[in-house]
């Protein structure tokens, strides 16, 4: 389903960057909210009411806030991307050590891995978006999909761009999701939603701002947005860790031999 839901993420990508699309998935946890609501009859309080109420309106202070378009020179970007890109391994690989070795920290060490490693898939689709526009590579087309497969055949920095870009998606969502999942698995599903959906809004943001240069006319109103974001999060992230928690039970039950 993410592969599926990507397809239209890299379409609000390339229209309005990522620092706009990204906040506005936390929209998603709406649903979550009456997902709950209806499987687990959970009762929703006027706290989570609220939360799911800011979430709505986020996206409007969004819009008013005047986002620029995203505009990337391929060339020059290079060496601010180069710099987040090995920061960004450096990182994780410290987060992975450190969940083998200090035992009190795994889960989140390894929690956090993962999300920086999923935030560079991320990264990359807004990489992707300005290669193909730039390239001019139809991504509705079957040439189109071997221009950017085997794009470095092309000996262009368009079609260069968006072959590493596409690699980079897969690999980095891939081995992201693989360790995000495994702190799934061992800690608390509320405070891993917690950690991911807080940092996987505010690593592609910063990244937006100060390696694809997008800008604001109204800075303020977009600050408010993302803070109303990230205190919905916390608030609702409880709702996705129990639904969580159910299709764990599910899983195990169909284990069971009858």
């Amino acid at each position: 389903m993410s592969m599926i839901g990507w397809l239209p993420f890299i379409v609000a990508v390339s229209l309005v960057g990522i620092v706009v699309v990204q906040p506005i998935t936390g929209v998603g946890l709406i649903v979550t909210l009456f997902a709950s609501h209806i499987l687990l009859n959970e009762k929703i309080s006027l706290l989570e009411v609220f939360s799911a109420g800011l979430l709505i309106i986020a996206p409007i202070l969004i819009t008013f806030a005047g986002v620029t378009n995203v505009r990337i020179d391929l060339f020059v970007f290079i060496i601010p991307f180069a710099v987040y890109f090995l920061a960004s391994l450096i990182f994780s690989l410290i987060c992975f050590l450190l969940s083998k070795r200090k035992q009190n920290m795994k889960i989140e060490a390894v929690s956090l891995t993962g999300v920086i490693l999923n935030a560079n898939a991320i990264i990359f689709t807004n990489i992707i978006t300005q290669a193909l526009n730039e390239g001019d590579i139809n991504l509705f087309s079957w040439f189109g999909w071997v221009k950017i497969v085997f794009g470095i055949f092309w000996f262009d920095f368009h079609h260069f761009w968006a072959c590493i870009s596409l690699w980079g998606i897969l690999f980095f969502f891939i081995i992201g999701f693989i360790f995000y999942q495994s702190g799934f698995q061992k800690g608390k599903a509320s405070t891993m939603y917690l950690i991911i959906n807080s940092l996987s809004i505010i690593i592609p943001i910063i990244v937006g701002i100060f390696i694809f240069n997008q800008r604001f006319e109204n800075i303020l109103l977009f600050i408010v947005a993302v803070v109303i974001i990230l205190f919905a999060d916390i608030n609702l992230s409880k709702y996705q860790a129990e639904i969580e928690e159910i299709e764990k039970i599910k899983g195990e039950k169909s284990k069971i031999p009858v």
